[in-house]
């Protein structure tokens, strides 16, 4: 779903999967190499995590919502999230404290710039998430099915579905 003010600007984009929930989870995972792999479309739902190794950084499940952007979106929202919502740089933050997050930050821009190669993997418990590809058998993108666990179930509702019918 996607909606923009004609008034205002505003915009918003929302993914919900359709259908049937799937059996299996999926693990999408880029390894990017350059600036093109920047311009790869990207579908993040509400149950997927993000994760990018190469800067430390962990995103869970509904952090940023979901959205329908590019790599380098993704990243840039990450970046915007984490400099508008924390103040590393209070009173209580350690000269160290500010140098690793703003080494974090560095990291993050060089990302979304493809100045750097990195990972970027989604993980999405109900495999509603994409990273998107030009080539039939790409060799930067790989797609993992796996079983979910018990606890994906509970914090996804399934289990207490699977109990009412």
């Amino acid at each position: 779903m996607a909606f923009q003010c004609e008034y205002c600007g505003a915009k918003s984009s929302e993914v919900k999967g359709g259908g049937n929930i799937p059996e299996k989870g999926k693990k999408v995972i880029l390894h990017a190499s350059g600036p093109i792999d920047g311009n790869r479309s990207v579908v993040k739902s509400d149950s997927c995590s993000v994760e990018i190794p190469e800067a430390g950084l962990e995103l869970g499940v509904g952090t940023l919502g979901s959205l329908v952007t590019t790599v380098e979106g993704l990243i840039t929202k990450v970046y915007e999230a984490m400099t508008s919502s924390v103040n590393f740089f209070g009173d209580s933050a350690t000269s160290e404290e500010r140098e690793r997050f703003l080494q974090f930050l560095k990291v993050l821009e060089n990302c979304a710039a493809g100045n750097e190669p990195f990972t970027l993997i989604l993980d999405d418990p109900l495999a509603n998430s994409y990273i998107g590809s030009e080539l039939e058998n790409d060799p930067k993108l790989v797609v993992e099915e796996y079983e979910r666990t018990p606890e994906q179930d509970d914090e996804l509702g399934i289990t207490a579905m699977m109990h009412t019918t």
